[in-house]
């Protein structure tokens, strides 16, 4: 699996290789990238994307969607 998205994945392909600083950036790095597989990328055979497919959700999403609940998750709370 992983040969399979070393061409797509420039960043996957040098951490892969021992580049990566940290373990955790490497989790996000993957966390996006499944993501984007599968809430965000239209496949051809099913003409949707995965999660589409199975039901999980009834649109296609997109990047900056998921980025602001990234964000959301990290801004301080108020007192």
């Amino acid at each position: 699996m992983m040969k399979a998205m070393r061409p797509g994945m420039k960043h996957f392909a040098q951490s892969t290789k021992a580049l990566s600083k940290k373990f955790e950036n490497h989790h996000h790095v993957l966390a996006l990238y499944f993501f984007f597989h599968n809430f965000c990328r239209v496949h051809k055979t099913p003409g949707a994307t995965p999660a589409m497919a199975v039901g999980v959700v009834d649109r296609i999403l997109k990047m900056e969607g998921c980025i602001s609940v990234i964000d959301a998750k990290q801004a301080p709370k108020p007192a």
